[in-house]
This record gives structure tokens, C-alpha cells and sequence, in this order.
């Protein structure tokens, strides 16, 4: 059974998004009052090159951090999410290094 992954301060989310390439954005919520969190986005590290997907793999990079934003803490399959935009949401970041790509 899955543990139930929730939305608290301290949390790294994840966003996967794009259309002929997958972009990956980590932001870092730094507080949560009344089901609404205010999160920041945070900078990525590559840790690995994939030459063969044109792409690589990343994980969070908490030293660079953009300001704050406040999104309501919304819920979808037991699965904890907050909107970042009208084509990107994010939810809690497993842990495990991400794969992005990229056309050139």
C-alpha cells in the first residue's frame, strides 16, 4: 500500500511538463496555513548526462530559490498537488532523480 505523500513546509514538489521535450521544475513549499501553501521555485542539478535521449537526469538545487508564492493545496487520488499555471502542476517529489529532455 502507498503511504499517503502530503504537502507540509520543508516539502520539495516536482513538475513534470512539456510537449516535445519533458521539463522538470522543483519548487520548495515554505509554509502551510488553511490548505494553501506558499512555495518558491528552486534551481536543479544535473547529476547524470543521457547523450543517447538528449537529455539528463536532475535533482533539486536548494541554494538557488526564486520568491514565494502562495497555491491552494488541492488533492486528486490521494495524491496532495498544488497548481503552479494554467499547464503545470506539482506534486511531492519521490526522491529519485528526474529525467528531462530536450530538442537540441
Amino acid at each position: 500500500m502507498n503511504e499517503k505523500m502530503l504537502i507540509e513546509a520543508g516539502t520539495i514538489l516536482k513538475s513534470s511538463w512539456g510537449y516535445d521535450q519533458t521539463n522538470i521544475d522543483f519548487y520548495k513549499v515554505v509554509s502551510v496555513k488553511n490548505g494553501w501553501a506558499s512555495v518558491a521555485k528552486i534551481g536543479q542539478e544535473i547529476i547524470e548526462d543521457l547523450p543517447a535521449y538528449m537529455g539528463e537526469k536532475v535533482v533539486p538545487f536548494e541554494s538557488k530559490m526564486g520568491a514565494a508564492f502562495r497555491r491552494k493545496i488541492k488533492n486528486f487520488m490521494n495524491e496532495d498537488y498544488v497548481g503552479i499555471n494554467s499547464y503545470q502542476a506539482a506534486s511531492v517529489w519521490d526522491g529519485k532523480p528526474q529525467v528531462q529532455t530536450h530538442t537540441h
